[in-house]
């Protein structure tokens, strides 16, 4: 299947449900029980990178074969995004005085537009699909 950028935008947004569902309920748990905002972003956005792995490879992108280049592109890429994140949550509740819970939904936005265009141009991409379309 020969899936459209704006297709695969939405079922990695769909999956994005899925992982906000557990590391946004993670975050603001951990925030409700007291713990610093920045490890309650870390343990929220740690928890949901596990489960986007799994979940992106297999239905957004359709890679079966687990590959070292596929793991470590992932997980480099997710940690790009996510120092962006942070570098925004950090921001937003320092600079312009918003709640955490606040924060971390716009640092959210920014998270899944870095993270699916890294994914689509520099892992996922057509070019690298066949060798890696194996179940």
């Amino acid at each position: 299947m020969n899936d459209t950028i704006l297709f695969q935008f939405l079922k990695y947004n769909l999956v994005g449900v899925v992982n906000t569902l557990l590391g946004f309920g993670l975050v603001f748990t951990f925030l409700y029980l007291g713990i610093n905002n920045m490890l309650s972003n870390f343990l929220g956005y740690f928890f949901g990178i596990i489960l986007s792995f799994f979940l992106n490879k297999k239905y957004t992108f359709h890679k079966y074969k687990m590959t070292a280049s596929i793991i470590w592109g992932f997980f480099t890429i997710l940690m790009f995004a996510y120092l962006v994140n942070a570098l925004i949550f950090w921001s937003i509740i320092n600079y312009m005085d918003q709640s955490p819970y606040v924060s971390q939904i716009y640092s959210g936005i920014f998270y899944t537009l870095i993270s699916f265009s890294l994914m689509k141009i520099f892992l996922f991409n057509n070019s690298n699909r066949k060798s890696n379309y194996e179940k």
